[in-house]
């Protein structure tokens, strides 16, 4: 067991997806309480407000995948221009996309959709910004 534990913090790739999955799973908290207050608050209708928790888990998944997952100390112009195109052009699309064809097409709650689209997006974005974003 030990053994098997080693190889896989011992493989790069593998301890950035582990930490991706950590920052995600945190960045997901705050997109998800953001989506359900301004809903449960009759503030925004759950499309909107599932915007506004994306983009308020966008500034801190930028800085939190630069130091920490993929360790780039120096933040150029570069890797802040490929991250705002990741995240706003694919990212927030396919995941505002994806939630507004779950909540036209099926009766599942609004927490639910958000779940499943965060999931899928997340898959894409880790690769995204392993081999493009961040490339070392």
């Amino acid at each position: 067991m030990a053994s098997i534990k080693n190889k896989i913090l011992a493989s790069p790739t593998m301890l950035q997806l582990i930490k991706h999955l950590l920052v995600g799973s945190s960045a997901f908290i705050i997109h998800f309480t953001c989506l359900t207050v301004l809903v449960s608050y009759n503030i925004l209708n759950s499309i909107l407000a599932n915007s506004v928790g994306f983009f308020a888990a966008f500034s801190y998944g930028y800085l939190i995948q630069r130091n920490w997952v993929f360790k780039q100390r120096e933040s150029t112009k570069n890797n802040l221009l490929k991250y705002l195109i990741s995240q706003l052009i694919f990212s927030f699309s396919a995941n505002q996309g994806l939630f507004i064809l779950f909540s036209s097409f099926t009766k599942f709650n609004y927490q639910i959709i958000c779940f499943i689209c965060c999931s899928i997006v997340a898959s894409l974005t880790f690769i995204m910004n392993k081999f493009w974003v961040f490339k070392a």
